[in-house]
């Protein structure tokens, strides 16, 4: 190692700088002035979250919008997008009050999403 040198960590060897927690939080997302949309979130935390949802096109120039439950709006960025998930940096922090909440109520329901089609087939 070069003395002084840091070696550069890959993202996945990266820390996180603040807790994240899973989740199934239903949301809407906005983008840029498109409508919003709904969406999934399935990992919040102060910071930012990952979600799932139908955001065909989205690029990271564009603003996001986000309403998380009853919470928002909350303006974010776009940092990654793979596979019909996304990643939002939002543009402040939330506060530790809200989103303990948000990591509570999301506790209280347990809800586990349905894939595709399964809703139609039990219909």
């Amino acid at each position: 190692m070069i003395r002084g040198h840091r070696p550069q960590l890959l993202r996945a060897e990266r820390p996180r700088t603040a807790a994240r927690h899973r989740v199934s939080i239903a949301g809407r997302l906005g983008i840029g002035e498109r409508p919003a949309a709904d969406i999934l979130v399935t990992d919040l935390g102060p910071k930012g979250c990952s979600l799932q949802g139908d955001a065909v096109g989205v690029t990271r120039s564009e603003r996001l919008t986000l309403w998380l439950g009853e919470v928002g709006p909350i303006a974010g960025q776009l940092k990654w997008a793979k596979a019909g998930s996304l990643g939002v940096m939002f543009d402040e922090p939330l506060e530790d009050e809200v989103v303990g909440a948000l990591w509570d109520a999301a506790a209280r329901e347990k809800i586990v999403p349905m894939r595709r089609g399964e809703a139609e087939a039990s219909a």
